[in-house]
């Protein structure tokens, strides 16, 4: 008699479903070319107090590879107003994030 051994189940998080990825406000700004190596609450903070003088930050959203948990390399950054004063930003040097 030969057993089967049993398929063990992957129970993996996706950004995708997640309250993170919810965007409540329409003036989304997309965020890309920072280094993804620092954690992901790391990136939101230092995406938060970059983008804090355009105006109030309401939600940073940095999505990740369901399966790999990698992060994929942009941030949407949701400002309850004053969008235009971000959109400044574009090219500014984000410190510690900066692709290298």
């Amino acid at each position: 008699m030969v057993e089967k051994e049993t398929p063990t189940t992957k129970v993996v998080e996706c950004c995708f479903e997640s309250e993170d990825v919810f965007i409540e406000h329409q003036k989304t700004i997309f965020v890309e070319g920072f280094r993804c190596s620092p954690p992901r609450d790391d990136i939101k903070s230092a995406l938060i107090k970059h983008f804090s003088p355009c105006g109030k930050v309401s939600r940073v959203s940095v999505p990740f590879h369901c399966q790999t948990g990698s992060l994929m390399g942009f941030a949407f950054i949701n400002m309850v107003k004053d969008e235009e004063k971000a959109l400044t930003l574009d090219g500014s040097y984000l410190g510690s994030l900066r692709d290298q």
